[in-house]
């Protein structure tokens, strides 16, 4: 089953840098240029281990998700596997929740826009930019897969080599010494203690969640089963090594639990070096980053729902894609949302970022403990000679994935800072509970 893609015969093929540059359009946002600094707060000199766990962790649930597409390629993604394999009710949570998620981002990335914007338009209204970027995000997209794909290559790789570049001089920089200077203690080394470790990875894991984008996009590729594995693999482990790399940088430019929260490490770690120049670019590539995110989250957050359109898990109207590829009417509903973006930021613009980021952060990260679960039923249920991919150690890595993402999940409500975002992620869980058997059962 591959859905219904008629109505987008003729559209521009994704290839294998096409995926990448979407995953990491995704990836590489505001959770490493601005959320850095809360699990750095919460972890300290561990982080650096966080970073790498959540990154191939993320990894490998991804490569278990890419192993199902290539053997049954849908615009669906992991809703759609989690369905197939474990029943319609949880394939109905996921995608609800994956949606919910991706509007969160899009609230996330649109504020902070704006107020990266004011770092050198300090009296423009904040409404107001945040209403520019939403109308340019939209267009951008409205534009159809060949524009998405062009602008996305262009900033997701932009903002690789800004990562790169700083890593670069922040590691010569700790060349000459640490000025960071992070004792070895147990403040430095575990500040919040094993809870505050565990309930780091949202967070982390947030930086990472975009790369199942690169399943969502698996039906426009020409070759599905050669170029989502692959795109995968580049994508998530190419992040995973530049975010260690700043991660370190950070850990030793900065004292022992000083790394700001409320403003970019980067930025700060810039300016107080002196290269106030590189601050102002660095603030720049923030700004650029931001909107690739919110690119790649519109595109995914529209996919879904005409993917649940199709399905009967939403309303029909919305399964519609035009003749660029594009499934417009969701693209619309969800962009509609971001007047919500609108009032926030005009009535709370800093109370908001990190309340919606851990959210958002929080709701992704239980969408990839049903998807664990997923892929163990689909690798029971088809032969393995069958497979055109295969993920290696089955099924020792998938149990040990699954038990990382359930201890993760027993912490988080565990540390005070994240209640709020367990709280938000629990009440969406419930009300789409209520609604499936409301009215979808019924």
């Amino acid at each position: 089953m591959r859905g219904d893609y008629s109505r987008r015969q003729g559209t521009k093929r994704l290839n294998t840098l096409d995926l990448v540059a979407l995953a990491w359009g995704g990836m590489i946002g505001t959770g490493i240029f601005l959320a850095v600094g809360i699990p750095l707060r919460l972890a300290g000199v561990l982080s650096v281990l966080v970073y790498l766990c959540g990154g191939l962790l993320i990894t490998a649930v991804a490569a278990m998700l890419a192993e199902m597409t290539a053997y049954q390629p849908h615009d669906g993604g992991y809703s759609f596997y989690v369905q197939e394999y474990l029943g319609r009710f949880w394939g109905f949570l996921v995608g609800w929740n994956y949606w919910v998620a991706s509007v969160f981002t899009l609230l996330t990335e649109v504020t902070a826009a704006a107020l990266l914007t004011r770092w050198w338009l300090p009296s423009f209204p904040l409404w107001l930019l945040v209403s520019l970027y939403s109308v340019l995000v939209v267009a951008v997209t409205l534009m159809g897969l060949r524009s998405l794909s062009f602008w996305e290559n262009l900033m997701a790789f932009a903002k690789a080599a800004g990562l790169a570049a700083f890593a670069l001089w922040g590691l010569v920089t700790l060349a000459h010494g640490f000025p960071g200077a992070w004792p070895v203690t147990r403040q430095a080394v575990l500040p919040e203690g094993w809870r505050g470790l565990l309930a780091s990875f949202p967070v982390v894991l947030y930086c990472y969640a975009a790369l199942s984008i690169v399943s969502l996009a698996a039906p426009q590729t020409a070759r599905p089963c050669l170029d989502v594995p692959r795109a995968v693999l580049l994508a998530g482990l190419g992040c995973t090594l530049l975010y260690l790399l700043c991660v370190v940088a950070l850990i030793g430019l900065f004292p022992c639990g000083e790394v700001p929260i409320n403003a970019s490490p980067m930025t700060v770690a810039l300016a107080t070096h002196g290269c106030t120049w590189a601050s102002d670019a660095i603030n720049g590539l923030i700004l650029i980053a931001v909107l690739s995110v919110m690119l790649a989250s519109l595109y995914g957050a529209s996919s879904m729902l005409a993917s649940l359109a199709r399905r009967g898990e939403a309303p029909s109207f919305l399964a519609e894609y035009n003749w660029r590829g594009i499934p417009y009417r969701a693209v619309w509903v969800t962009a509609a949302l971001l007047a919500a973006g609108i009032t926030l930021a005009y009535f709370l613009p800093h109370q908001v970022f990190r309340l919606v980021v851990a959210s958002a952060s929080f709701l992704i990260f239980l969408n990839w403990i049903p998807t664990v679960v997923a892929y163990m039923v689909f690798r029971r249920r088809v032969l393995a000679s069958r497979l055109p991919f295969r993920v290696p150690a089955y099924p020792l890595l998938p149990l040990l994935a699954l038990s990382l993402l359930l201890a993760v999940l027993l912490a988080v409500p565990q540390v005070p800072s994240q209640l709020p975002s367990f709280y938000i992620g629990l009440s969406f869980t419930v009300l789409w509970s209520v609604l499936y058997f409301s009215f979808t059962k019924r």
